[in-house]
């Protein structure tokens, strides 16, 4: 059995183990610590990743011309998102101000060029494609904007109305709004289906759609 040459001894011996274990103790504390705080980085990362916007519905099919003559259908538009509004170049009233937000959409957005944005008009008797290509020249829309136009207004009609479920309807009492129709704008993902319809005169509603389409574009 070891002798212990003195009482200083036996201290600085305890004193020693002593600060031994409470380093070792504060190091596997500050190891604990850094463990927590990474796993609660980590979470408070997940917990502010935006949730997708819930599916809809899916998104009618079409066949419409766009501006510049070329026949567009809605499996022209599949593999990326696009936004849609319904629209007619003599409106005078809520047109322009949509037209407006819709060239405000992606701006921001890191992944702007995979986004499509399409306006279809609701007058295609007066609505051609010379027309929208003038309108979209004054707007100074990118080629990638296609403005649509059809042949049959019915349809066209329906396609808002059933398709899209927006509202669109002949004004007779005032010639010169002659079609009231809905203000709403729709986020359309990769797969064709409806992720959410959004005010265009509502800005939070438009800040809703670019964190939407942030989010499905990421």
């Amino acid at each position: 059995m070891r002798k212990v040459r003195s009482m200083s001894d036996a201290t600085d011996g305890r004193i020693c183990r002593s600060g031994w274990i409470t380093r070792t103790l504060s190091r596997r504390a500050a190891r604990a610590g850094l463990l927590l705080a990474l796993g609660a980085a980590a979470l408070a990362g997940w917990s502010c990743r935006q949730a997708p916007p819930p599916v809809l519905g899916t998104a009618p099919q079409f066949e419409l011309t766009n501006r510049d003559g070329r026949q567009v259908s809605s499996a022209d538009l599949a593999g990326e998102p696009y936004v849609l509004d319904f629209i007619f170049t003599r409106c005078v009233a809520i047109c322009p101000a949509m037209t407006a937000q819709m060239a405000r959409v992606t701006r921001g957005l890191p992944d702007a060029a995979k986004v499509k944005l399409v306006s279809i008009s609701l007058d295609p008797e007066h609505d051609t494609p010379e027309v929208l290509a003038e309108f979209a020249a004054k707007r100074k829309a990118p080629d990638s904007w296609l403005f649509l136009t059809g042949t049959d207004q019915e349809k066209v009609f329906a396609l808002s109305q059933d398709g899209f479920k927006l509202s669109a309807t002949l004004n007779k009492e005032d010639p010169s709004q002659p079609i009231i129709h809905s203000t709403r704008l729709v986020l359309v993902d990769a797969q064709g289906k409806i992720r959410g319809y959004y005010d265009s005169l509502d800005p939070d509603a438009m800040d809703k759609l670019r964190q939407d389409l942030g989010t499905l574009l990421g």
